[in-house]
């Protein structure tokens, strides 16, 4: 009997504290793991390792629709080859996802990111749907062919070095629905061969500084008090764009003429 109950015992222990790896994603059995190693005062260090003097780390287990993923960076949120993680909805506010891999549909719809670290990402047509990315540093991150930000809050959000080739810029369906890019940083941006049309966009306050424009559509923008320090617009089309009291210092304008009133 009392070897029973010891096997006994240790199934249990299994099914409850093993963690799957299947799908190319970690995920947990029993409602998230060891309670200690939640997000987000987990280890950002693996699943199995949890300091317990660190608090607020941004990692550990989230679990979102009876599935449990790990928070860290370079975790692999891909799931599947056709369907990325659902973190719908969820909360990873300040999350600590550095070098992650965000593809195939990764589902961040609705979710809180505000603070959250996405630095170096891998995003591949990820989908940031209504998502709360107010000062989340998305610096590095690889795009391609598309992420979509629709009606998405990009408030002080951090894209520096990005090239935005073949990503999803336009408004939803002709409804004259914009992304949200007031007073983000995409300082040294390049949109320059990207199929991106900013007409009649919200960019009031945005930091635009040695971004690469030329050739954007940026007609009916609102670039008030938008930093274009040593922005190149080449060729842009700026047709009834509002720019009152934009930054205008060794600014590249459509035909060419550098501009320093502003410096």
């Amino acid at each position: 009997m009392k070897t029973i109950a010891l096997i006994l015992s240790l199934l249990l222990l299994t099914s409850c504290s093993n963690p799957d790896t299947s799908g190319g994603v970690t995920l947990a059995k029993g409602g998230g793991g060891d309670h200690h190693n939640n997000f987000p005062d987990g280890s950002c260090k693996g699943s199995d390792k949890f300091d317990h003097y660190q608090r607020k780390t941004g990692c550990g287990w989230i679990t979102v629709y009876e599935k449990s993923y790990y928070i860290e960076p370079y975790a692999n949120l891909s799931n599947t080859i056709l369907s990325g993680a659902n973190l719908n909805g969820a909360n990873l506010t300040g999350a600590n996802l550095s070098g992650a891999i965000l593809t195939n549909l990764a589902d961040l719809t609705g979710a809180n990111l505000s603070g959250a670290n996405l630095a170096n990402t891998t995003l591949y047509e990820t989908i940031f749907s209504t998502t709360n990315l107010t000062n989340v540093d998305l610096s590095n991150a690889r795009t391609t062919p598309w992420v979509d930000f629709r009606y998405s809050n990009l408030t002080n959000a951090i894209f520096t070095g990005w090239d935005l080739t073949n990503m999803t810029f336009s408004a939803d369906g002709g409804n004259g629905v914009s992304y949200m890019f007031a007073g983000a940083t995409l300082a040294g941006i390049n949109l320059s061969l990207t199929r991106a049309d900013l007409s009649g966009m919200n960019l009031s306050g945005i930091n635009l500084s040695y971004a690469n424009l030329s050739g954007m559509n940026l007609s009916g923008a609102n670039l008030t008090k938008a930093n274009l320090a040593g922005t190149n617009l080449t060729g842009a089309t700026l047709t009834g764009t509002v720019l009152e009291g934009a930054v205008l210092c060794n600014t590249t304008m459509p035909s060419g003429t550098v501009i320093y009133s502003g410096c």
